[in-house]
């Protein structure tokens, strides 16, 4: 009896297309801080069932009533088009940015500027212990900052450069009174956790072109870039607003590496097949520390070209390894039992059949499922 398998379906399925099923809950929480004498609100977002013990990725956001709702919306797209793992949001509205976000006095153009000291010790011995010691751990801690917003991020990147494993300036405003981020002390500065740093500039951002570049150039011609993962971005045809959605997009995707590891798993599995996979993509786990998202498509297509070249044993064993990693992932599933049925295997078959149709994947998929799973019933009554 021939047995089925939807040969094109199964190489040509796009594993990014599967849906993360975790829920969302938004929360306001208010939190009375001594350092600024005066209650501030955040606007949390994280998974509904999230371990309070369990450590995920935090994103800080600043300037949370205008950003908030862009950036939510962005995570959930590309969490549900599996390009970062589930991560927390933690969004901060403003007080007084001016005074929060500038680090030294202009008071002839910014009357009350000053206060990012004061701010940063706010976040830091005040909003981070709230979070972590009410909400949930962080494995790992991002900053997202706009405008004076980045200016802050930069600040904190040197002053308390441990604080944060991401850095996203967008627009920072790096002119700031003396240029004041060009700090010769900052040159021998040591820096612990080699943080991704990201900055950028819209094509058309004002007084912030020439100086952000020119701090990039600093930067590097101080080899601080050695201490960090530098990346530097000028957005042709942004403005100095409309540069922010398309920089909280880059810098998620420079911060949760994803496409540019494909070629090292495709390297590294052909060495040794699993031998030299499985403790090579281990040690890439725990440095990432929560960072990781796990690399479904490039494990697929691995999958998908050892049936092509007839190795069905060695892409069950492949799939099988990393279906412990992504239990719930409906294709990883899905391509185990459309192989084990072409090898005969229909007990395992159909229990991956069955696994796939009880997570989130598309009907179409499920119909095609459904079908095999029929045809493998009436080949075992023959």
């Amino acid at each position: 009896m021939k047995k089925i398998i939807p040969i094109i379906l199964l190489f040509c399925y796009n594993s990014t297309n599967a849906q993360n099923g975790v829920e969302y809950v938004t929360e306001e929480v208010k939190l009375q801080s001594k350092t600024l004498d005066e209650e501030r609100v955040l606007t949390i977002y994280r998974p509904a069932n999230l371990d309070s013990n369990s450590p995920i990725t935090t994103i800080y956001l600043l300037d949370g009533e205008w950003n908030f709702n862009y950036t939510k919306g962005l995570i959930d797209l590309l969490i549900r088009w599996e390009r970062i793992p589930n991560v927390a949001l933690v969004s901060i509205k403003n007080v007084n940015r001016t005074r929060d976000f500038t680090p030294s006095e202009d008071e002839a153009r910014f009357p009350g500027s000053g206060g990012a000291e004061q701010f940063l010790s706010f976040m830091q011995s005040e909003l981070i212990p709230h979070i972590e010691e009410t909400h949930f751990k962080s494995s790992n801690r991002l900053i997202i900052g706009h405008s004076f917003g980045g200016l802050f991020a930069l600040f904190v990147l040197f002053e308390e450069a441990d604080l944060f494993n991401g850095y996203v300036a967008i627009s920072p405003s790096t002119w700031w009174k003396d240029k004041f981020l060009f700090n010769p002390e900052y040159q021998n500065a040591q820096i612990k956790n080699h943080p991704m740093v990201y900055i950028s500039t819209g094509e058309f951002d004002r007084g912030n072109v020439a100086s952000n570049l020119e701090y990039y150039e600093w930067l590097k011609s101080n080899n601080l870039d050695d201490q960090m993962t530098l990346i530097y971005d000028s957005n042709r045809g942004e403005s100095h607003f409309s540069n922010v959605s398309i920089s909280i997009h880059k810098g998620l995707s420079h911060y949760f590496p994803g496409p540019e590891l494909k070629t090292m798993i495709a390297d590294t599995y052909a060495d040794e097949g699993l031998a030299s996979l499985k403790p090579w993509y281990t040690e890439l786990e725990k440095s990432m520390n929560g960072r990781l998202i796990p690399p479904t498509e490039s494990i697929l297509e691995i999958a998908a070209e050892l049936y092509r070249n007839k190795k069905n044993k060695d892409a069950l064993s492949l799939l099988q390894w990393f279906e412990n990693i992504v239990p719930d992932n409906g294709n990883v599933h899905y391509y185990i039992g459309a192989i084990a049925s072409d090898e005969g295997q229909k007990d395992l078959a159909m229990t991956h059949y069955n696994k796939a149709l009880l997570l989130n994947m598309p009907e179409r998929m499920k119909i095609i499922i459904r079908k095999n799973i029929e045809k493998l019933k009436t080949d075992s009554n023959d």
